[in-house]
């Protein structure tokens, strides 16, 4: 099975300062290339995610990362 995902804009309203947004966008990737591996979204899914709260933010790119992807993933397995 092969998965594309495509993020076309990522906005972080209350960013943590001095986010380094490549090690962010690498965790989200990577973060997100896992979750999709273990658990694959169903046959309907999203494709239009407009925004998603993901609450306290974890203090490094890594972390906020995988939070971000978390979120998508969620979403994405989210009936519409």
């Amino acid at each position: 099975m092969t998965i594309r995902v495509h993020i076309g804009r990522l906005i972080v309203h209350d960013a943590p300062a001095g986010l380094d947004r490549e090690a962010l966008a690498r965790a989200v990737s990577a973060e997100l290339i896992r979750l999709l591996g273990e658990a694959p979204p169903g046959p309907a899914v999203r494709s239009d995610l407009r925004e998603a709260d993901i609450g306290a933010r974890a203090g490094t790119a890594e972390g906020f990362g995988a939070q971000v992807a978390a979120a998508v993933h969620h979403a994405m397995r989210e009936p519409r």
